[in-house]
């Protein structure tokens, strides 16, 4: 039976959540920056094996391969090597990793953070993308604002 493996890698922590065929969450793991193994960044090698190994405690046993989901391929480097041999890496960006479950492949992601952006994705395959605009419409905290307050 495959699992599905979506993992978001960012400046802060990795989280990695595993669902069964249904789309069911039967496993969820986080690695923050605050852990030494991490090395200071979410996208590290350490933090991000340590997010899927917390991920996969509690997949079930019948989970025999791994379709993952990822903005990185690296599965020398970044996957534990008891599924390295088990996966199938599919490399998408921030925001289609948002969109890949939804029914038709469709719908709006926003992303607040340390960037603001926004993406739509309609059932056409017709898509609007706004990004850039982080500090102007209130990217609080980030590098930019930061500058822009000294």
């Amino acid at each position: 039976m495959r699992g599905y493996l979506g993992i978001d890698a960012g400046g802060s922590k990795c989280e990695a959540m595993l669902l069964d065929p249904d789309g069911f969450v039967v496993g969820f793991g986080r690695c923050d920056v605050t852990e030494s193994e991490s090395r200071g960044s979410g996208r590290s090698p350490e933090a991000y094996r340590e997010a899927v190994r917390r991920a996969l405690r509690t997949a079930p046993s019948r989970i025999t391969h791994y379709k993952v989901y990822s903005t990185s391929r690296r599965r020398d480097r970044s996957l534990p090597t008891e599924i390295v041999d088990r996966a199938t890496i599919r490399k998408v960006s921030e925001i289609e990793s948002a969109l890949i479950l939804t029914p038709g492949h469709c719908g709006i992601a926003a992303v607040a953070g340390t960037g603001t952006l926004a993406y739509g994705l309609r059932p056409d395959g017709r898509r609007r993308y706004l990004d850039g605009l982080g500090p102007v419409i209130g990217d609080y905290g980030g590098a930019y604002s930061i500058g822009l307050q000294a």
